[in-house]
């Protein structure tokens, strides 16, 4: 079994804010990190769930697309609805 080494006082980051709540339709932003998309793709479901509960009429939609015009391969976020 594993040891672990316990430590305290290591705060914790914040997690990443995504602008859903600001987009409207069109509106879009620009992720660098490929290892992010998994992150952003989750985070675009939980926030139309949450969305969906607070504002039942809501029909906010986003998608998320691969950008190769790059070295890196990145991602967009738009809102589609």
């Amino acid at each position: 079994m594993p040891k672990f080494e316990i430590e305290r006082g290591v705060p914790c980051p914040k997690p990443e804010s995504y602008p859903f709540d600001k987009m409207e339709i069109g509106d879009s932003f620009f992720i660098e990190h490929t290892d992010s998309v998994v992150i952003l793709r989750s985070a675009v479901l939980r926030y139309k769930i949450k969305d969906a509960k607070e504002n039942p009429s809501s029909k906010k939609d986003f998608t998320v697309r691969i950008i190769k015009d790059s070295i890196i391969e990145s991602h967009r976020c738009w809102r589609i609805e």
